[in-house]
């Protein structure tokens, strides 16, 4: 038995204390583990913005090319024109609100993360 050990009362006391010490202290290797689990963690949730990017955002281009395409093969055709206008308005009403939605929760994770990055890095030089 060492002699913190005897001085204690015992060596599950003094490793205690040294793994408490231990734990208070935050290393970069220890920050660089934690980063690798969490984006292991974190493909799920991409996938999952991937998934809802694509499922709602292709039907609104392809609806949106359509209706394009029809104004300009009927760019003579004023009652034609005025009813793609409507239903491009009818398109945006329904979808676009839901698709700039999930663009943004699709691009704003990334950016957000570089925008914070970048702020913590110029108040730490400061």
């Amino acid at each position: 038995m060492s002699i913190w050990g005897k001085l204690f009362g015992s060596q599950k006391v003094v490793d205690s204390v040294i793994s408490a010490g231990d734990a208070i202290v935050y290393t970069e290797e220890e920050k660089k583990e934690n980063h690798k689990t969490f984006l292991k963690l974190y493909e799920p949730f991409k996938v999952a913005q991937r998934y809802l990017a694509m499922i709602f955002s292709i039907p609104f281009a392809i609806l949106h090319t359509g209706v394009f395409s029809v104004r300009v093969a009927y760019w003579d055709n004023p009652v034609l024109q005025k009813s793609m206008k409507v239903i491009q308005s009818d398109i945006n009403d329904s979808l676009g609100t839901i698709v700039l939605v999930i663009i943004g929760f699709y691009f704003a994770a990334g950016a957000t993360e570089g925008v914070i990055k970048r702020f913590r890095e110029g108040n730490d030089s400061k």
